[in-house]
């Protein structure tokens, strides 16, 4: 039957069977079977004389055709994938800045071809970080994208907890979100320093998300760190105007926002001290208490 199959599959169209010397083939190889050449089997060879057999036959040199087909068709993939691809993410990671996208969607293509090949997988580990994501509370939906690709669609790796997510050893672009809860957009690269490891490596990632309505409007929550404590800051940068309509409400005058001391070397000051001094550059006299002093005129713009 091999040797039939391997004769149907010649490259060369002139040394494969026509009908007549196919059907003679196979009535050789039914003789064989039916075991007519010895003597013997003549029910069997009887059996087969119907059109079942022949139906069988075709059917079977079919699927060993196509599992052929199939299995040169992915011996030629993986083939490619170590003679070609390899070799170009052992290039791509001589420049690690500008590679790593590039890189990780090779990979993503190779990947079912090498699986576990140990090569591959020392390249996989130079452009990619394993790490979890969790959120407090659980349940948010985290979605990516590169942070050099800023119109490109997010992608979603589940809610969380995400126990294992493999993504680009680079900086992204992040997005948390469920129900109730403010949205969360962040900019994180996927290592850092480690406190445990004392090095730099795949980090895992928190985000505390906030309720709806829990903090005021345009405010986002800085992460803190082991040594700051999360905080509240401005989303956007704070205008002219607004820096203006602040002055003049007397903010700078209102104790209830400047509950901090102000220290100045080994000096703690009051808050009109401390205004003065931040105000006017170094070694610029103060004048004392109502003596005139000259102003000096800024320029801003209003936006």
């Amino acid at each position: 039957m091999v040797r039939i199959v391997n004769s149907c599959l010649e490259k060369d169209p002139d040394r494969r069977p026509d009908a007549a010397e196919l059907r003679e083939a196979l009535e050789g190889l039914r003789r064989e079977l039916s075991g007519e050449r010895h003597g013997f089997g003549e029910r069997f060879r009887k059996s087969t004389k119907g059109p079942v057999f022949w139906l069988v036959a075709v059917v079977t040199i079919a699927l060993v055709a196509l599992t052929l087909v199939v299995w040169t068709v992915h011996a030629g993939k993986v083939r490619r994938a170590r003679e070609v691809v390899l070799p170009e993410l052992y290039e791509m990671s001589s420049e690690m800045r500008t590679n790593v996208l590039p890189a990780v969607k090779l990979i993503r293509e190779v990947e079912p071809l090498l699986g576990d090949d140990t090569e591959f997988q020392e390249l996989k580990s130079l452009f990619t970080a394993r790490i979890s994501i969790r959120t407090e509370p659980p349940g948010a939906e985290i979605s990516y994208r590169a942070y050099s690709e800023p119109d490109a669609p997010w992608e979603s790796l589940g809610t969380t907890p995400i126990e294992s997510a493999v993504l680009p050893a680079t900086y992204l672009r992040w997005k948390v979100e469920r129900a109730g809860y403010e949205t969360v957009l962040d900019v994180r690269h996927t290592h850092g320093w480690g406190s445990e490891s004392g090095g730099v490596g795949p980090t895992d990632k928190l985000w505390r998300i906030d309720e709806v309505g829990t903090r005021p409007p345009d405010m986002i929550q800085v992460p803190g760190s082991d040594e700051i404590p999360p905080f509240l800051a401005d989303r956007y940068e704070v205008t002219n105007r607004q820096y203006r309509r602040f002055v003049n409400a007397g903010g700078y005058d209102n104790p209830e926002y400047w509950q901090h001391e102000f220290v100045r070397g080994d000096h703690t000051l009051d808050r009109g001290s401390a205004w003065r001094c931040s105000w006017i550059p170094p070694g610029v006299q103060v004048p004392a208490r109502g003596r005139p002093a000259t102003t000096r005129t800024v320029r801003t713009t209003t936006r």
